[in-house]
């Protein structure tokens, strides 16, 4: 089995859109109801891990939590086959 955790920093969303993230974010949830969605109303958690304003990051984790890939900002084809394979690996 495997978990997927969203987390939507609402500091980066653009001015008078939270509501409208939070709303997506909600449809999200019941259409992938064993997904864990998080909004992070202040950034505090892109600050806690040092992500970069308006990226992404990608974090997997094996079953006992180490760390198995991490990357802040746009994966290239390599590293994309590179987390896929990682994730059959431990699925």
């Amino acid at each position: 089995t495997y978990q997927t955790v969203t987390i939507v920093n609402l500091d980066d969303a653009i001015f008078g859109t939270s509501g409208f993230v939070t709303g997506k974010m909600k449809t999200n949830k019941k259409s992938f109801p064993k997904a864990s969605f998080v909004i992070d109303k202040k950034g505090d958690l892109f600050d806690l891990w040092k992500i970069k304003a308006k990226s992404s990051a990608i974090i997997l984790l094996n079953a006992e939590g180490e760390v198995l890939f991490a990357k802040d900002g746009e994966l290239n084809q390599q590293e994309i086959d590179q987390v896929i394979g990682l994730i059959k690996a431990n699925i």
